[in-house]
């Protein structure tokens, strides 16, 4: 019994799921007679190149095809050959087993110097086109620069930055996209009506996030489960088939980080390591899970793309989160998603996101929890008001009678530099005076953050979304950053002097010099 993605592969366009945008430009090219003769389709695995590919080659060599319609009768010669795959006037190529250029020269450069057998258009479909080498695209290169007019290429790649440059400007393009889940439902309902056979709702929801938007996996997931499972589809019985979703491990990560439950969760990620999970898949997927978190704060709807359970936790941990929380947390997932940690320790990046996190988020007027004793128990700690952490960075001296558009160039050193985090009113000490603002910084507060991310990547990072608030009375620039930590790396004199020089240049210099 055949594969239900070659059982039920599209014979028509309007049969292709998504892929809107390619389907409506080909079909408008061919009612208009506006083919391009070399065409380059990217995109993920499985997400139907190959298979507008064929029908595009389909309907160019249909000879009874209804004027004012794109698709292929489906009746005639080309036709028939076509669905039974002998058609000898569609040339497919797989470039992954066929690199050389030999094989490039026997079936496409000596190929295309015989016109068609059957009707105006003579195809070739090179799948996997960036596996060939470089004489073999050397060699491809001349035909594709002047071909006849009866040729059409169609190059299929699932890794576009391998294509040389001169390929690449004789083409034109197509960008496939991954099907969304709730697509890719839609198709595997069909396809189970069509087979007779019942499936619980969930179980094409676990296919569809299983499948990360192939769709050709999805279908044969979803023929492995009819395979396995006689009569009615439950949960339970697909479970079994089924490759494990870390799903439900994610919605747990996400209440817990929600509730604040931060020794939780690392014990979460400590289990699931234990129990065989690939924690570097659980960290990718977590990524995706809190940026849609971070969308959900703005307004965005994850029901698009996960299921109804998975979509309230998003919003719940969106509403209880809110941007900066959200974006904080994803920027600590990302960071360290790109440490190496020992194999016998593979929970640690996880872990050690979910610390940091908690950490610079900590609310600036909470005290740190003390750390409890593991053997003796504690009372619960109660919450005690404290003042925001203001760090002082030394500097040089400096005149407090001066303004800085007022220091002659002779004079100038570091001023006194205040640094402190996160950015918000409950940063402000009580016991700090209101500081006066300073016109000319403030002005171009812009352009002196630009001159400081000179000094690096690094740098620019941390520098990146400071604020200047103003001048104390004893001449000492305040400013305020989203992150603690990114204060705290200010107290080092190297930092603070790259951001003072910056601030110099830009405000003490004359106005027609800059």
């Amino acid at each position: 019994m055949p594969s239900l993605f070659r059982k039920y592969r599209p014979q028509r366009f309007a049969d292709v799921a998504e892929q809107e945008h390619v389907v409506k430009t080909l079909t408008q090219q061919i009612l208009q007679g506006s083919l391009a003769q070399v065409y380059l389709f990217s995109g993920p695995r499985g997400v139907g190149k190959t298979t507008i590919a064929r029908l595009l080659a389909k309907s160019l060599q249909c000879t009874n095809k209804d004027a004012g319609s794109a698709e292929a009768c489906g009746v005639c010669p080309s036709c028939t050959y076509a669905a039974e795959g002998k058609m000898m006037d569609t040339i497919e190529i797989d470039a992954a087993s066929q690199t050389g250029v030999d094989a490039v020269r026997e079936n496409i450069v000596e190929g295309v110097r015989f016109g068609p057998s059957l009707g105006k258009y003579k195809v070739f479909i090179i799948d996997e086109v960036h596996m060939l080498s470089t004489a073999s695209f050397n060699a491809l290169l001349k035909t594709l620069e002047e071909p006849p007019k009866f040729a059409i290429f169609i190059l299929a790649t699932t890794e576009l930055h391998k294509i040389p440059a001169t390929v690449l400007s004789r083409c034109q393009r197509f960008a496939f996209t991954r099907i969304p889940v709730p697509a890719m439902v839609e198709r595997l309902r069909s396809l189970t009506k069509a087979e007779g056979r019942t499936v619980e709702e969930s179980v094409f929801i676990r296919i569809a996030r299983l499948s990360e938007g192939c769709l050709r996996d999805a279908e044969s997931l979803l023929g492995q489960v009819f395979d396995s499972v006689e009569g009615n589809v439950t949960d339970d019985a697909a479970k079994a088939v089924l490759p494990n979703s870390s799903l439900s491990l994610l919605n747990t990560l996400m209440d817990l980080l929600a509730a604040k439950n931060i020794a939780e969760a690392a014990h979460e990620v400590k289990r699931a390591s234990e129990a065989g999970a690939s924690l570097r898949h659980v960290h990718d997927d977590f990524l995706e899970y809190v940026q849609a978190v971070v969308f959900a704060v703005w307004g965005d709807n994850p029901a698009k793309t996960y299921d109804e359970a998975t979509a309230k936790t998003i919003v719940a941990a969106a509403q209880k989160l809110g941007s900066r929380k959200a974006v904080a947390l994803l920027d600590a997932l990302l960071a360290a998603r790109l440490r190496q940690t020992p194999a016998l320790l593979p929970e640690l990046p996880l872990q050690v996101a979910f610390f940091s996190w908690q950490q610079d988020t900590c609310h600036p007027e909470q005290k740190p929890d003390p750390v409890p004793d593991p053997i003796k128990p504690q009372p619960a700690p109660q919450p005690i008001a404290q003042t925001p952490i203001l760090t002082t960075i030394p500097s040089l001296n400096s005149s407090p009678s001066h303004s800085p558009q007022s220091l002659p160039t002779s004079s100038l050193h570091n001023f006194p530099l205040r640094a402190y985090g996160p950015i918000g009113p409950e940063a402000t000490s009580p016991t700090t005076p209101p500081p006066q603002r300073d016109a000319s910084i403030q002005a171009k507060w812009g352009r002196c953050l630009e001159k400081a991310k000179e000094a690096g990547p690094g740098y620019a990072l941390m520098v990146g979304s400071a604020q200047f608030v103003g001048m104390e009375s004893n001449n000492t620039l305040l400013v305020e950053f989203p992150y603690q930590m990114h204060a705290d790396r200010m107290q080092d004199p190297k930092n603070s002097k790259i951001l003072l020089d910056a601030i110099k240049e830009i405000c003490l210099l004359p106005e027609e010099t800059y």
